[in-house]
């Protein structure tokens, strides 16, 4: 698996990170209304919205807000504030899918997750796919395997003020057991080139079939409310993903004007190096297997 490429954001894109985070976060606001009418409309599945680290349920209120608008049953993860992938944590992750799941006949539910929310989704996609009809991840760098060396000094340190000096995200046998293989359902992850906190290429997935991604221009605790990033979640959310990858598209950017206003750069070949599994292989454990 290739990861020489990993490391932290630049500085100056983690010294702006509160001003941009500001801006995107006035101009949702500015275009609500237009984001609101020029994007597909739901039709009530659940949508369920998972913070990053050292945030809560307000962090994703303006987005579950917008889903709610769009006609989606969008819920928050109702954990306090996540401090990181603990025992109780993930047991909590895996009992609030399976409620929501469950309000609604077992319909599967789609995973939208912010930063290390998205890493959680993508495991929780991989133990439950039969809960799960897509997965979408904001700036989470699950291609580092979680690595330190993909995060801002900022961010490991929030962490250990969290849990403690010397406290580590994850120990050497969760990290063993997380994949760059996406989950077996559709899977997007949205990125940003000018992210202050993790590296960009940490947030890649390998090439596979119902596996994208899609940058956006935008910082990295802004991408919960960035407009950019919502259009893409509609136009995701809305696609019939519910016979898994059978009828699931790539997005499209130019179906949407505002993407002529920020075109993106061309990252093909940058993907991660990882080696497909064969189909019917036995899976490896993961985040929320159970140890014998």
């Amino acid at each position: 698996m290739n990861h020489h490429r990993s490391g932290p954001p630049a500085l100056s894109h983690t010294f702006a990170e509160a001003a941009r985070t500001m801006a995107e976060f006035w101009s949702l606001r500015v275009t609500y209304n237009a984001l609101k009418d020029g994007t597909p409309q739901g039709d009530g599945r659940p949508v369920l919205v998972l913070p990053g680290l050292g945030a809560n349920d307000f962090s994703t209120e303006a987005l579950r807000g917008f889903l709610e608008d769009k006609g989606y049953a969008a819920y928050g993860w109702n954990g306090g504030m996540n401090t990181g992938p603990d025992e109780r944590t993930l047991l909590w992750l895996e009992t609030r899918l399976k409620d929501v799941a469950a309000q609604h006949g077992g319909a599967r539910v789609s995973l939208v997750g912010h930063s290390l929310g998205g890493i959680y989704g993508r495991e929780l996609a991989r133990t439950f796919p039969h809960l799960v009809s897509q997965v979408i991840t904001l700036g989470s760098p699950f291609a580092a395997g979680l690595q330190q060396e993909a995060a801002s000094p900022i961010v490991r340190r929030a962490f250990e003020m969290m849990n403690g000096p010397g406290s580590r995200l994850l120990n050497d046998e969760a990290l063993a057991r997380l994949s760059l293989q996406p989950p077996p359902v559709p899977t997007t992850s949205i990125y940003s080139c000018t992210d202050g906190l993790v590296n960009w290429r940490a947030c890649l997935n390998p090439k596979r079939t119902a596996a994208e991604n899609v940058e956006v221009s935008g910082s990295h605790c802004g991408l919960i409310h960035n407009p950019l990033a919502l259009v893409v979640i509609a136009d995701r959310l809305a696609q019939d993903t519910r016979d898994g990858a059978a009828r699931w598209q790539p997005f499209e950017r130019l179906r949407y004007p505002v993407f002529y206003a920020f075109p993106a750069q061309a990252h093909h070949g940058q993907e991660p190096d990882c080696p497909e599994e064969p189909q019917n292989a036995p899976r490896s454990p993961g985040l929320f297997d159970r140890k014998p």
